[in-house]
């Protein structure tokens, strides 16, 4: 798994600009405005599976001691080149798995698992994650972990017009069924094999694995649906304005957060 893992953001997913454009610049201010509460004073934060460090450079220009693990060498080196670039410290950035933190007991104020747990196809290494996230964290101190939601893939379908190709219409029968994503076109930069969560499995996943769940979050809500959002955040006017109002007002309404196209869960270390 950690092989297709390293090969997919190597190779095909250019993870450096997702969040910079169209959905994927909502999805990265939503993020933001769920997580910005959590901050307050400058603190310890361990962004495992930080990519190349679009969450963890704003952190750490914004005070925080920020240390980044990611599966990906390439990843790493890209975020220390970012961090020279802009004159930010890092606390540390290593190649690092999700599963095995190399981090003490009770060493950060905040920790985020804002990927692996959907490259995570198998219940038990999500539970181990979990628990090395909920081991580093201090008492009182959240677990931000995102997933991708069970209707993700169905959702894209309608929205980017994929169901002309009937190879993706299978994926999303199979993501459907059990949660389960397959991606068997190897040269897509399509997501590969992964585990997609309804709302409920999140919750359960948190539970078991010693934290209390405080708040499940739809990150984009059923706004991002429509296509014109995109021209919306690029543009930045009233309707921008009015997709954030309402996207805030409803993110954590139950009967619509399987209709986001990921889901953001907070929990705390007893």
């Amino acid at each position: 798994m950690s092989d297709e893992i390293i090969q997919h953001y190597t190779e095909a997913q250019d993870e450096e600009n997702r969040l910079a454009r169209g959905i994927g610049q909502w999805e990265f201010l939503r993020t933001l405005a769920i997580l910005s509460p959590y901050l307050g004073r400058p603190q310890t934060v361990v962004d495992v599976g930080g990519g190349t460090g679009v969450y963890a450079l704003w952190l750490a220009g914004h005070g925080h001691d920020v240390h980044v693990v990611d599966l990906v060498p390439h990843h790493v080196q890209l975020l220390q080149e970012k961090a020279r670039a802009r004159s930010l410290v890092l606390g540390s950035a290593s190649v690092g798995d999700a599963l095995s933190l190399s981090f003490p007991d009770q060493f950060a104020d905040l920790v985020l698992l804002m990927g692996p747990l959907y490259h995570m196809t198998k219940e038990d290494h999500r539970l181990k994650a979990l628990r090395e996230c909920a081991r580093i964290v201090k008492p009182g101190g959240r677990v931000l972990c995102s997933v991708i939601s069970r209707f993700a893939s169905m959702l894209a379908g309608f929205r980017n017009g994929r169901f002309d190709d009937p190879e993706f219409e299978r994926v999303v029968d199979g993501a459907l069924r059990d949660g389960q994503h397959r991606n068997p076109l190897r040269r897509s930069s399509h997501l590969g094999s992964a585990f997609f969560h309804r709302p409920s499995d999140l919750r359960g996943e948190m539970e078991r694995a010693g934290l209390v769940c405080e708040k499940i979050a739809g990150i984009e809500t059923p706004i991002a649906i429509i296509k014109q959002l995109d021209d919306w955040v690029d543009n930045k006017g009233r309707m921008y304005e009015l997709a954030r109002k309402y996207a805030q007002l409803v993110e954590e309404d139950e009967a619509l957060l399987g209709a986001s196209f990921h889901l953001l869960g907070v929990g705390r270390r007893p």
